[in-house]
């Protein structure tokens, strides 16, 4: 819902615009895991594409690590460090997976899209991730994590965005 109402604890709502395209560099709306203290999961708004708390740059880039491998977010320096107090996970109706057009040629071949969704009716695919802040600025981004694909998508690509279901976003988040 894009209007929460008044005394919303929707951090950076004004920021938020609904896109059928979410690319990195632009903002989303992502929920937080419950802190320590007892606050619950908050709904906030974020850029997509993880800018590391520690990098000083003076022109962020959004491309860098928008995916993060769950192979390796323990033995990445970056993620690792994540991992205990900043998950979130965010919340879409599907996302685009690219493939070459093999009915185009060049010099005019292109790229053919995909749009993977679930069965209409079943709400909304929730997406595991990871979230940063610059100490040095307001941004604050965050990665999606992926895993290998589902034996279904294999034709499709070879990673996929790691998926919550019910119970598993509940446990990622608390």
């Amino acid at each position: 819902r894009r209007d929460a109402g008044a005394g919303s604890t929707w951090k950076g709502q004004e920021n938020y615009k609904p896109t059928e395209n979410l690319c990195p560099g632009k903002h989303a709306a992502v929920v937080v895991q419950a802190k320590n203290d007892g606050t619950p999961p908050q709904l906030q708004t974020k850029r997509w594409g993880l800018v590391a708390g520690f990098d000083k740059s003076a022109s962020p880039d959004f491309w860098r690590m928008f995916n993060a491998r769950s192979e390796t977010l323990h033995t990445s320096p970056v993620f690792r460090r994540l991992l205990k107090r900043r998950r979130c996970a965010v919340a879409i109706d599907g996302f685009w997976e690219w493939t070459d057009d093999e009915m185009k040629t060049a010099p005019k071949a292109s790229k053919q899209p995909w749009y993977v969704h679930r069965k209409a009716g079943d709400g909304p695919l929730w997406l595991a991730g990871l979230w940063d802040a610059q100490a040095s600025s307001e941004l604050e981004t965050f990665t999606l994590i992926t895993m290998d694909v589902d034996p279904k998508l294999r034709w499709l690509h070879d990673r996929q965005p790691v998926l919550l279901d019910a119970d598993g976003l509940r446990k990622w988040l608390a």
